[in-house]
């Protein structure tokens, strides 16, 4: 995910969004790259990717430049058009590839006039729902079989329950890169990612209480002792009155509670 330079545009009309998937068509081909889930939104866009080759990196850097290069030649303007390097989180199980799949395709819900998701044009969704081809870029099978089909799939991405599948720890913890990467996006300035992330994860499993998940959590941080773990737990609880730490805590356990499950 990527947004623009003080939250600015990044696609000005319907051309850029065309020329947009049309770049996302050169990774694919050029690098063998596949995409599961887009979203272009007015200042950012999210992607959900496949690297055969391990080469997001170069391809991200062929898409950013390239795109930039052909709006600011369009509009007669220079400098960046992104506000630096793309955000990325690995997908490493599939109740957050299920949820991160929906979290895609409902972000245009903040429009006004889009009240569904196929409502929009510029996701991946109506490929999906089968109201459009997928370009050949795009890989609808993988999310739609681990669903268990279109229609259960569009359940999940319709309905306003969410994902109600086991959240283990390892799915907790994406969940937590996700809110605090989401934030990074959304703030003026960039928070110390990885303390913040880790006071969220500590918090959020103070919060889940004393189960197998929450014990999960404690020993994914890797804390050597158990008053290191105290201490940065005392650390983290001096932040909870914060008020968009508080914010992302409560995100957190309104995905996962009371879906959690062993470690």
């Amino acid at each position: 995910m990527n947004r623009g330079v003080d939250h600015g545009a990044v696609f000005f009309d319907d051309a850029d969004r065309v020329d947009f998937g049309r770049q996302l068509g050169a990774m694919h081909e050029r690098f063998g790259v596949e995409f599961l889930a887009y979203c272009l939104m007015g200042n950012h866009y999210h992607l959900l990717v496949r690297t055969p080759g391990a080469d997001l990196a170069q391809s991200m850097q062929l898409l950013g430049t390239t795109y930039t290069r052909h709006v600011n030649d369009r509009l007669g303007r220079d400098g960046p058009l992104f506000r630096g390097r793309y955000h990325s989180i690995v997908v490493e199980s599939d109740v957050y590839l299920l949820w991160v799949t929906r979290y895609i395709h409902r972000n245009p819900l903040v429009y006004d006039g889009v009240d569904a998701p196929d409502r929009y044009r510029w996701s991946s969704y109506r490929s999906y729902t089968g109201d459009r081809r997928p370009p050949p870029f795009l890989d609808t099978h993988t999310v739609t079989s681990l669903a268990g089909g279109a229609h259960e799939l569009m359940r999940l991405t319709e309905g306003r329950d969410g994902i109600s599948k086991s959240w283990s720890a390892a799915d907790i913890m994406q969940l937590v890169s996700f809110v605090t990467v989401e934030q990074d996006l959304a703030a003026a300035a960039s928070p110390q990612l990885p303390r913040l992330e880790r006071t969220i994860a500590l918090l959020v499993a103070e919060r889940l209480g004393s189960g197998v998940t929450s014990a999960g959590i404690m020993k994914r941080l890797g804390y050597r002792s158990e008053d290191a773990r105290f201490a940065a737990l005392r650390r983290a609880r001096f932040r909870a009155s914060d008020p968009v730490v508080a914010a992302l805590v409560d995100r957190v356990l309104r995905v996962v509670h009371p879906y959690t499950a062993a470690a």
